[in-house]
């Protein structure tokens, strides 16, 4: 995840390492955000995905004001057992901003509509793509989902419970 406000990780960490049991090996990968001007840390999120190599592992890409529900591993493990072929796991997001709650769903598979910070990624699969900050801004994250949603559909689970939180550091 990245990081630009350090302050932040003594209530973001614990929320990870104290979900619900789950089949998932959860490792944090911090990256932690220095004086050079990286809007939204993506540059930082396509540089640890460069690190990140094979094993057949998944990442997600929260940012550090975004917490999960604690039933988010577990409700991802049980739904990948069923769904082994699976490339992507997209789950409801709840905010508290004019957007609204994002549901998990095939048609919200459009920018404003999908959040990177509800997505989980096959790693494999997504090979070289990365985010494109230079091209979308911030909204490179929702086109990036949008652009893998279109090669596979199919291969997409979609959890539609409130499973992460977004912008939720100041209510949780």
């Amino acid at each position: 995840m990245p990081c630009s406000r350090f302050e932040r990780l003594p209530t973001i960490v614990p929320a990870y390492t104290g979900m619900e049991k789950s089949n998932w090996e959860v490792r944090l990968h911090l990256l932690l955000q220095g004086p050079d001007p990286d809007p939204k840390g993506i540059l930082k999120v396509n540089e640890c995905l460069n690190e990140i190599r094979g094993d057949g592992g998944w990442f997600m890409t929260p940012s550090d004001d975004t917490i999960p529900y604690p039933g988010l591993f577990r409700r991802m493990g049980e739904e990948l057992a069923k769904n082994q072929d699976a490339v992507a796991i997209v789950v409801g997001q709840e905010r508290r901003d004019n957007l609204g709650n994002l549901q998990a769903r095939t048609d919200n598979m459009m920018i404003s509509k999908v959040d990177g910070n509800q997505i989980c990624w096959n790693r494999d699969w997504i090979k070289e793509e990365r985010y494109e900050w230079e091209k979308w801004g911030i909204f490179c994250d929702g086109e990036f989902a949008v652009r893998m949603f279109a090669r596979a559909p199919q291969r997409f689970i979609f959890i539609n419970e409130l499973l992460v939180r977004h912008n939720s550091y100041e209510w949780v």
